[in-house]
């Protein structure tokens, strides 16, 4: 039997740079699904910075996730975020949460403040 299952996926700010990495990601999520039997439902696609914890699809999938009991799936965690702060919003719902990148499995807290790290960082190095 399938899961239900929604997919997040963000690019940077300009769509017309970013094509490609919307197909990437969707390509990714699609196979994952494939892989470990996800129904998916809907795709939240936004063109906005990752440092922007208040970005509408991001909200929209989460709460949409949270309300319907149903699994987020999306390619990477710093493609759901480059925030630190993001941590306190998502993580009363790790078990809701499956980062392609990562397999099917709920995010391990210590990994994914690692990856969130790592996001922030690259953030404020690639930053002008």
């Amino acid at each position: 039997m399938e899961r239900q299952a929604i997919s997040y996926i963000r690019a940077s700010t300009n769509p017309e740079l970013q094509a490609n990495s919307v197909n990437i990601q969707t390509a990714i999520i699609d196979a994952f699904c494939k892989t470990h039997g996800y129904s998916l439902e809907h795709t939240f696609i936004e063109y906005q910075s990752g440092a922007d914890d208040d970005r509408v699809q991001f909200n929209a999938a989460l709460n949409y996730a949270v309300s319907q009991g149903c699994t987020l799936i999306t390619w990477k965690v710093d493609r759901l975020s480059r925030s630190m702060s993001i941590f306190s919003r998502i993580q009363e719902h790790l078990s809701l949460l499956r980062f392609a990148e990562l397999g099917d499995t709920e995010p391990n807290v210590m990994v994914l403040g690692v990856l969130l790290g790592v996001a922030y960082q690259e953030r404020l190095n690639t930053s002008v």
